[in-house]
């Protein structure tokens, strides 16, 4: 059973094991039956009340990081690399 973010995170782990192949390093792990999931975001089509935090600069920093290449200002108005996300 998964509630708000953790039920999302289940439904993530869910669909990766469910696909062929499942996961890697899942060898001997057991099928899921059921998953129950309460208060969890699935479809982020429409983010609703998300929408609010989540913010198209944000994802495009997100994605610089990612890229090893975002910054940020230090306190005494260096641009700071931010590491890359793993």
């Amino acid at each position: 059973m998964g509630y708000c973010l953790g039920g999302t995170l289940l439904a993530i782990a869910a669909a990766a094991l469910g696909r062929s192949g499942g996961v890697a390093g899942g060898e001997g792990l057991p099928q899921l039956k059921t998953v129950t999931l309460l208060a969890a975001q699935t479809d982020f089509s429409e983010p609703g009340e998300l929408g609010c935090s989540s913010t198209r600069a944000r994802s495009a920093t997100s994605s610089r990081s990612r890229a090893g290449k975002a910054t940020t200002p230090a306190r005494d108005g260096r641009d700071v690399p931010v590491p890359a996300l793993a």
